[in-house]
C-alpha cells in the first residue's frame, strides 16, 4: 500500500491532483509547494506567512534580467528562503564518435483564474514541446504559450543548453528552463505568471549515450576499493534546483507485479499526466526518456537478500534447535562444511572473473585477498569444533540458548541467517583460543540495521560465557567474574541491548538447571554427548549487569545521606518512595511478558496482575474474599477475573488479577487499587510478598541482624506468573553460600553450626527466599531473572556479562570497587557479595577492610577467594559513535582497560558491529591498537558480499522490507508550511485506507515518524502538531479526517526522563489502534531502536553526516516496505546539494559515509585524562 502514500502526497506537493486538465477552487500557488517557478522579474504577490529559519545569512538571489545566454546567472547556490525560483535545470556527460544530439521534450503548465458561480476557480492549462539540439553547442531557445519559438518579447520560457567540451568525444550538458513570463513593473507575480509542474526529457539520438561524470582518480586505498565496488553503480546525472533521473532508476518505467492499489501506476510520479498532450509515438519514446528533471526524486533501497546461494552449493543447516543436538563431530562437520565448500566456490569465480580485468587488478586482488581470509579462519572455526570437546559442548549450549530465547520473545526456533553463523565460524577460533593470532584483530560485524547482527553477538557472548566454565570446572573452579563486557554509547540503546541480551542469558539460566528435580543430570546437554555428571554449567548462575550510572538506575541499594539530606537508594525507591533512577528497568518477564513493574507511562488494555502474598488463612477463605470484587470497577479500573495459586511454600499464594483500563493506569494507580480495595477484602493479617503493588516482579532480600532486626541488602526479580516457562526448580550456588531471611540465626545472620552442603565446583548452595521455597531451603520452584541495574550489585555480584554506556568507564579512577570488573577482588561474604579487601560494599556501612556483620562466635561470615580471571572478550556495538572528542577518550582510557584484561600473555578479544563503515581500519588502530576484519568482505562488486546481496528494484516493490526515499524541497515556502503539508497528508492517507479499506493491516503506517536534527526544531514541530497539522487535516479530511491529539504522540530525544524509556518503548512496540499517531525524534533514534512495526517517517533536514542518515533511516521498514520522506531545506547549500543529487546519493549511499577520526593522544585528552588513567591502571 506504500504506492498511495507516495501518490498522494505527490498530487499534494506538486501536482497536478486531478490530471492535466484539472480545475482548483484554491490558488494552486498557495497549494503547491515545489516545482513552481516564479517569473525571472517580479515581486511575489501572495508571500508566505512563515517565520523564515534558513539557519544561515539571508542572501537575495540576484536579479539580472538580460545577460550573456551562455551562462547561466539565474541560477545560486544559495537561495532566498523567501523567492521562488525562476528556473531549473539538469546536468549529465554524453559521449558520442561523431555529433552528440539529442531530443527535448518540454512540458509545464499555468493555471488561469476565473470565476464560475460567483467563486474564484483555477483551470490548468498544460503546455508541451519537442525539438532537437546539438549537445556540443551552447545555445538559448524561447517558446510561448502555444510550444512555437518566439522572440523574447513574447516568449513564456527559455530553454538554455550550456556544453563543456571534456575531452576529444564527451561533453559536460547542462540544460536549464526559465519562466519569462513578463508583468508589469506596478503589479505583483500572481499564481497565473508562474509555471508549474516543469519537465525536461531527454531522449538521445542513436550514437550518443550517457556516460558517468568523470571523477578524480583517489588518491586512498579504501577510496579506490570503493570506487571500483561500485562501479557498477554510475551517477549518470544531478539537478539544478530540482533532481534528475535516468531510464535505470526511473521510477516510470514499468513494472508488471500486481499492487494494493492499481490507480497508483497512472499517477504521479509513476505516470507523467502531461504526457497525453503528445500524440502516442512521441508519449512512449519520452515516457522513460534517457534523462529527465523530478521536482520529488524517489530511490528503493530494499532489504539485502540473505538467504543462502543455491548456485554455490548445498546450503549449511540453519536450524540453532538441529545444531544444538548435533554434538557428533562428523556429524557437525556435515552440517557446517557447506560454509567452507560455498565460500570456496564463489571466490574461485572471483578469482576467474579477475582474469578479464584490465584496469583495477591491484585493486581487485586485495579485495579476493580478504576473502581468502575469512575462509581460511572459517576452516579453522569448524576444525577446532571437530577437535575440542568443550568447544563444541559450548558451541552446541549457545544454540540451544538463542533457539530458547527466540522461543521465547518470537514464539518460533531461531533460524539463523548465513552470514550470522559465517560470522561465528570466523570468529570462533580467536575466542577459544586465548594464544590466537587473531587475538591482535577487532573483527567487524558490518551488516546493515535489522538484518540480525545482534543475535550473532548474542551467541558469541553466550559461548564465551560457556566455555569459560567449562574450562573452569575441569580446574575445580566456578568461572565466576565478568567475562564479557558490551559497550554501547547512548543510554537508549544500552537499556534496549540489556533486555534483548537478558533473554539470552535468561535462557542460558533455565539451561543452566536443566534436570533438576527430575532425577535426571542437572544440566542441559546434548542428546548424543554421553556427558556426566550434574551442574555441567557450574553452580554459580548465568547473569547480566546494567552499568550506566546514577541517570537511569541507582547507585547505591541502600539509602545514603549527602547534603544534609536522605538521598533514597534502590532498596527504598522499589518500595515507593522517589529518588533518581529506576531499579526497575525489567518491565516485563522475557519468557513470558508478564508484567514486573508499571511503566512509568503507565499500562492500558486488558491485563493480568500476578500478585504473591502471604497468607494463614485457607485458599477457599481467600478465594471467597475476593469474588465480591469481580467485574467491578475502581477509579477507572475494572477487574474482569481473579485466580489463586498456592504455592509449595506454607502460607503463600500468587492472586491473578485480570484488569482493563480504557486509558494509561500508571503506579500510584495500582499501588491504590491495591490498598484501597483488594488489601481490604483479604483476610486479616495477609501481606504483599513483593517490594510493592506496583513492582510486582521484585522482592527485597533480608537478614535477621542482632535484636532480631529486619535488615535489608539486596533484591532479586521473579516471574510471579505461575504458568511462566522460568516456573520450574532452580538453585544455585556461591563461594560460602548466601544468607536470607531469619533461618536459624539465633539473632544473628551466622547460620548454627551445620554444615552447608558443597557443590562440585567449590561453591555453598544459596538460601532462596521464603515464597519460593520448593520444600528445601536451598530450592527453589522457580528461576529468578538474573539481571542487576544497580551499580553496587555490578560490583559485588559480579555478572556474567555487564553491558555498560562507554562513558561509565572513566568511572573506576574514581571508584575502587569498580575494579571488580576486572577481576580484582580476593574475598567473598556471604551477605555482600565479592569485595577487595579495604573496599567493601558501601552499602554494608563498613568502618574496616570487610563488611559488617564479619562474624558470629566464631565462624567468619566471609572468606578467601582466588582470584577471577579477568573478561575474556569486549564487545563495541555501533562502532562509527566512537568518533570525535568521545572516541579520543575511549581510546585513551582503553589503554587501561586493555592492560587490566590481558593476564599471563592472553590477549582479549575485540569484536565490533556497525551498519556504516568508513576509515574504520584506522580508527581500530587508534582506539583498540588491533588490526581489523570487516565481516562479510566485499567480492569484486558492492552488490554481492556471499552472504549479503543487494539488488536495485522498482519504487512500486513494496512486497518486501526496505526503505523507499522520497526527496522534497520546497524553496520560497519557508520551513514550516512544508512540514505540516507533509505530516498532514500522510496522517490522512493512513485515516483513509483505514477507513476505505479495513482489510489491509494499516499498522506498519500509522505511527509516522519524525526524525530532527535539533532539539529546538522538534519543539517546534510539535508546537506545529498541536494546531497547524490539526487544522490543514481538517482542510483535506473534513468530517472523514485523522483525528490526532496530543496524548497520542511520543517523544524520543534527550528531553525524556531515563526511567520513561522502557515505557516508550512497550508504546512505540504496541499494535494498532493502541499504537500512537506520531513519534518525534532526534539522533538518539538511530542507535539501537528496534521496533520493527514502523514504516513511515519523515527527516526534517539533511542530518549532519550520512552514518546517521542510514542509521536513522534503517530504523524503518524492517517488516514492511517503509516510506522515508525528506524534506529539505533549499537555504542551507548542503542540503540543497543532496536534494540535487538524490538518486545518485541513494544509489551509492554508503559511499558517502564520512571517515571517522579518532586521536587518543591528543593534547587535549593527555591533559585532561593522563592522571585518572595513571589511577585507574
Amino acid at each position: 500500500m506504500r504506492e498511495l502514500f507516495v501518490t498522494e502526497l505527490v498530487k499534494e506537493i506538486l501536482g497536478p491532483r486531478n490530471g492535466s486538465n484539472e480545475i482548483m477552487e484554491c490558488s494552486p500557488l498557495s497549494e503547491y509547494i515545489t516545482g513552481v517557478l516564479a517569473p525571472v522579474e517580479g515581486e511575489v504577490g501572495e508571500p508566505e506567512g512563515d517565520i523564515i529559519d534558513s539557519g544561515m545569512p539571508d542572501v537575495a538571489e540576484d536579479e539580472i534580467a538580460e545577460q550573456d545566454i551562455h551562462v547561466p546567472p539565474f541560477l545560486s547556490p544559495v537561495l532566498d528562503p523567501q523567492k521562488r525560483p525562476s528556473s531549473f535545470g539538469i546536468s549529465f556527460m554524453v559521449e558520442s564518435d561523431g555529433e552528440p544530439k539529442a531530443d527535448i521534450c518540454l512540458t509545464w503548465a499555468r493555471y488561469r483564474q476565473y470565476m464560475h458561480r460567483n467563486n474564484i476557480q483555477w483551470q490548468r492549462e498544460p503546455r508541451a514541446v519537442i525539438f532537437t539540439i546539438n549537445l556540443n553547442k551552447d545555445g538559448v531557445l524561447w517558446f510561448d504559450s502555444k510550444g512555437q519559438q518566439a522572440d523574447q518579447s513574447t516568449a513564456e520560457i527559455s530553454f538554455h543548453i550550456v556544453a563543456r567540451n571534456m575531452d576529444q568525444n564527451r561533453w559536460l550538458v547542462n540544460l536549464y528552463f526559465v519562466n519569462r513570463i513578463k508583468i508589469s513593473t506596478e503589479e505583483y507575480a500572481r499564481a497565473e505568471h508562474h509555471v508549474f509542474q516543469p519537465q525536461i526529457r531527454v531522449v538521445l539520438h542513436d550514437g550518443t549515450k550517457i556516460v558517468p561524470a568523470e571523477i578524480i582518480s583517489p588518491d586512498d586505498s579504501e577510496s579506490q576499493e570503493l570506487a571500483f565496488l561500485y562501479r557498477n553503480r554510475p551517477v549518470m546525472a544531478r539537478g539544478f534546483l530540482c533532481s534528475a533521473v535516468w531510464r535505470d532508476i526511473d521510477p516510470q518505467r514499468q513494472w508488471m507485479e500486481s499492487l494494493d492499489f492499481e490507480k497508483c501506476r497512472n499517477e504521479p510520479p509513476f505516470n507523467w499526466p502531461d504526457g497525453q498532450l503528445l500524440p502516442p509515438s512521441d508519449r512512449e519514446r519520452f515516457a522513460v526518456p534517457d534523462v529527465r528533471s523530478e521536482f520529488v526524486p524517489i530511490y528503493s533501497i530494499p532489504f539485502p537478500e540473505m538467504n543462502w546461494p543455491s548456485q554455490h552449493g548445498r546450503p549449511p543447516e540453519l536450524n540453532a534447535n538441529e545444531l544444538a543436538d548435533t554434538f557428533d563431530p562428523r556429524s557437525l562437520h556435515n552440517a557446517l562444511s557447506p560454509f567452507i565448500n560455498g565460500y570456496r566456490k564463489w571466490i574461485r569465480q572471483l578469482q576467474q572473473a579477475l582474469q578479464s580485468f584490465k584496469h583495477h587488478k591491484q585493486v581487485a586482488q586485495r579485495l579476493i585477498s580478504r576473502c581468502q581470509t575469512v575462509l581460511n579462519r572459517m576452516r579453522k572455526g569448524l576444525t577446532l569444533l571437530q577437535n575440542d570437546a568443550d568447544v563444541r559442548l559450548s558451541f552446541c549450549f549457545a544454540n540451544k540458548a538463542m533457539s530458547l530465547q527466540a522461543q521465547w520473545t518470537r514464539g518460533q526456533p531461531l533460524i539463523w541467517r548465513p552470514f550470522q553463523l559465517g560470522y561465528i565460524l570466523t570468529v570462533l577460533e580467536s575466542i577459544a583460543n586465548p594464544m590466537s593470532s587473531d587475538r591482535d584483530v577487532c573483527d567487524l560485524l558490518w551488516v546493515p540495521t535489522g538484518t540480525g547482527k545482534t543475535e550473532a553477538y548474542l551467541f558469541l557472548i553466550i559461548f564465551t560465557l560457556a566455555l569459560r566454565r567449562r574450562r573452569a570446572l575441569q580446574q575445580g573452579k566456578s568461572g565466576t567474574g565478568v567475562a564479557v563486557i558490551t559497550r554501547y554509547t547512548l543510554r537508549l540503546l544500552t537499556i534496549q541491548q540489556f533486555r534483548r541480551l537478558l533473554a539470552a542469558i535468561t535462557a542460558c539460566e533455565y539451561l543452566r538447571v536443566d534436570g533438576l528435580g527430575t532425577g535426571k543430570p542437572v544440566g542441559w546437554r546434548p542428546p548424543d554427548s554421553n556427558i556426566q555428571g550434574n551442574f555441567i554449567w557450574g553452580s554459580e548462575p548465568f547473569k547480566a549487569g546494567l552499568w550506566v550510572g546514577g541517570g537511569v538506575t541507582p547507585n547505591r541499594l541502600r539509602d545514603t545521606w549527602g547534603g544534609n539530606r536522605r538521598i533514597p537508594g534502590a532498596l527504598s525507591i522499589l518500595k515507593g518512595q522517589h529518588g533518581d533512577g529506576e531499579p526497575a528497568q525489567i518491565t516485563h518477564c522475557p519468557a513470558c511478558r508478564t508484567i514486573l513493574a508499571i511503566p512509568a507511562t503507565g499500562i492500558s488494555g486488558r491485563h493480568t496482575l500476578h500478585f504473591i502474598i502471604h497468607s494463614q488463612a485457607k485458599i477457599q477463605n481467600i478465594q471467597r474474599a475476593l469474588n465480591s470484587l469481580k467485574n467491578q470497577s475502581f477509579d477507572g479500573i475494572r477487574i474482569t477475573s481473579i485466580s489463586i495459586t498456592q504455592h509449595k511454600a506454607k502460607g503463600y499464594f500468587t492472586l491473578s488479577i485480570g484488569i482493563f483500563a480504557n486509558y494509561p493506569i500508571g503506579a500510584r494507580d495500582i499501588d491504590r487499587l491495591w490498598r484501597q480495595h483488594i488489601l481490604l477484602n483479604l483476610p486479616q493479617g495477609t501481606r504483599l510478598a513483593s517490594a510493592r503493588p506496583s513492582r510486582p516482579g521484585y522482592f527485597i532480600r533480608w537478614y535477621q541482624g542482632q535484636r532480631g532486626r529486619r535488615q535489608e541488602y539486596d533484591f532479586e526479580i521473579f516471574c510471579p506468573n505461575p504458568e511462566c516457562p522460568l516456573h520450574r526448580p532452580w538453585c544455585a550456588g556461591a563461594p560460602l553460600g548466601g544468607i536470607y531471611g531469619g533461618r536459624d540465626y539465633s539473632n544473628s545472620p551466622v547460620r548454627k553450626a551445620r554444615k552447608i552442603p558443597k557443590l562440585n565446583d567449590g561453591n555453598y548452595l544459596v538460601d532462596v527466599q521464603d515464597p519460593f521455597c520448593d520444600g528445601n531451603r536451598y530450592l527453589s520452584d522457580r528461576i529468578p531473572i538474573p539481571a542487576y541495574t544497580v551499580d553496587e550489585q555490578v560490583y559485588h555480584r559480579l555478572p556474567s556479562v555487564v553491558v555498560a554506556t562507554v562513558d561509565k568507564f572513566a568511572r573506576p579512577p574514581f571508584e575502587a570497587r569498580a575494579s571488580a570488573l576486572f577481576g580484582n577482588v580476593d574475598h567473598y561474604h556471604r551477605i555482600w557479595g565479592y569485595y577487595r579487601k579495604g573496599a567493601p560494599p558501601l552499602s554494608a556501612n563498613s568502618q574496616g577492610e570487610h563488611p559488617y556483620p564479619l562474624k558470629h562466635q566464631n565462624t567468619k561470615n566471609y572468606i578467601n577467594i582466588i582470584l577471577p580471571d579477568p573478561p575474556d572478550l569486549i564487545l563495541q556495538d555501533e562502532l562509527h559513535l566512537i568518533d570525535g572528542p568521545l572516541g579520543s577518550l575511549v581510546g585513551f582510557y582503553e589503554t587501561a582497560i586493555e592492560y587490566l584484561c590481558n593476564k599471563n600473555d592472553k590477549k582479549i578479544k575485540y569484536i565490533a558491529s556497525t551498519a556504516t563503515v568508513r576509515n574504520a581500519e584506522d580508527q581500530v588502530q587508534a582506539v583498540f591498537t588491533k588490526q581489523l576484519a570487516v565481516f562479510p568482505p566485499p567480492g569484486l562488486t558492492i552488490d554481492d558480499r556471499f552472504f549479503i546481496r543487494e539488488k536495485e528494484t522498482h519504487p512500486l516493490d513494496d512486497g518486501h522490507p526496505g526503505r523507499l526515499y522520497l526527496g522534497v524541497c520546497a524553496p520560497g515556502r519557508g520551513p514550516l508550511t512544508p512540514l505540516v503539508r507533509i505530516y498532514a497528508r500522510l496522517l490522512q492517507t493512513a485515516e483513509d485506507i483505514r477507513r476505505g479499506h479495513p482489510s489491509i493491516n494499516i499498522d506498519p503506517y500509522w505511527t509516522l515518524t519524525g526524525y530532527f536534527n535539533a532539539i529546538r526544531e522538534l519543539g517546534g514541530a510539535r508546537a506545529l502538531y498541536r494546531q497547524d497539522i490539526m487544522e490543514r487535516l481538517i482542510q483535506i479530511g473534513g468530517k472523514r479526517r485523522r483525528r490526532i491529539s496530543d496524548d497520542k504522540i511520543v517523544e524520543l530525544s534527550s528531553r525524556v526522563d531515563s526511567t520513561d524509556l522502557p515505557a516508550i518503548l512497550n508504546w512505540l512496540s504496541s499494535n494498532f489502534p493502541r499504537a500512537p499517531d506520531a513519534l518525534f525524534t532526534t539522533s538518539m533514534f538511530g542507535t539501537g531502536v528496534d521496533i520493527p512495526r514502523i514504516s513511515l517517517m519523515v527527516v526534517n533536514g539533511q542530518p549532519k553526516t550520512t552514518s546517521s542518515y542510514i542509521q536513522s533511516t534503517g530504523r524503518v521498514g524492517r517488516q514492511k516496505g517503509a516510506l522515508v520522506v525528506v524534506l529539505f531545506k533549499a537555504s542551507r547549500p548542503r542540503d540543497l546539494s543532496h536534494y540535487e543529487s538524490f538518486c545518485g546519493y541513494h544509489r551509492q549511499l554508503h559511499r558517502y559515509v564520512e571517515p571517522i577520526t579518532v586521536y587518543p593522544f591528543s593534547p587535549g585528552v593527555l591533559e585532561m585524562a593522563t592522571g585518572p588513567l595513571a589511577v585507574f591502571i
